[in-house]
């Protein structure tokens, strides 16, 4: 039995060329699973007896791969490589963002029912 998580790493490609690409945790461990949830969720007190608490709906994406994308090769307009962070994922087209976002959902998935 394993205690303690592991990191490992899949390279995904943007590109049939195979130039462009991210490199995704194939699992998170369990702090990075509260971060990224506690970065999705809003409190609020509002002078009541027990808090509010509501998912922030723009954050989940960015949330999910920010917590999932370890380093990346892409580059600007002017091909000048980006760095990884909350902004730069979020500037990402939606076709990038969902490919990504159905990767991790592969790699959930094989991290739930390992062999």
């Amino acid at each position: 039995m394993e205690f303690f998580a592991r990191p490992t790493v899949k390279r995904i490609y943007l590109d049939g060329d195979k130039v462009y690409w991210v490199d995704l945790k194939t699992a998170l461990s369990f702090g990075e699973r509260e971060r990224m949830a506690a970065e999705m969720m809003q409190v609020e007190t509002g002078g009541g007896a027990s808090p509010q608490v509501q998912l922030k709906a723009g954050e989940i994406g960015i949330a999910l791969l920010a917590a999932h994308i370890t380093d990346w090769n892409l580059t600007d307009h002017e091909g000048q490589p980006v760095k990884v962070n909350k902004v730069t994922i979020s500037q990402l087209t939606g076709e990038v963002g969902n490919l990504l976002r159905e990767e991790i959902g592969k790699l959930q998935e094989v991290a739930s029912n390992p062999k």
